[in-house]
């Protein structure tokens, strides 16, 4: 959409990585900057251990690199659209250091809850070591 790419500066609008998400049933989008955080950090792995090996070829392996064409659109590659269940349409979510493209079906389930407290909840389980220091 073009209201996400107004977010990226003008040199970073037509390159990106899509791969699937590590935990969740979405594709993660990354801008050449954060896909390269991304790998600094799967860098560290030791190859050398076996599963360490196999979660390094099975994370490059679905994940493919894309620019926009010339409307600024982008083919999202048949196996990643099938594997996370997107159908019609895509739902955007920001991330910490990515953009995620969901299924709106599939992120109701994983992300929708009956319980209005649920988020509340967890912001104060996962927040409460956060302190602001004053710096």
């Amino acid at each position: 959409p073009a209201s996400l790419l107004k977010q990226f500066s003008e040199g970073k609008r037509d390159h990106f990585i899509l791969n699937r998400s590590l935990f969740t049933s979405c594709i993660d989008l990354y801008t050449t900057d954060s896909w390269k955080q991304r790998t600094d950090d799967i860098r560290k792995l030791d190859p050398y251990d076996p599963e360490n090996d196999r979660f390094i070829r099975q994370f490059y392996g679905s994940a493919v690199h894309l620019d926009l064409d010339s409307v600024n659109r982008m083919l999202i590659p048949r196996s990643l659209v099938e594997l996370v269940g997107i159908t019609t349409e895509v739902l955007f979510s920001a991330n910490l250091e990515n953009f995620e493209m969901w299924s709106p079906t599939v992120y109701d389930q994983v992300h929708g809850t009956s319980d209005p407290n649920a988020f509340h909840s967890l912001a104060a389980k996962v927040m409460k070591g956060i302190r602001n220091t004053g710096a």
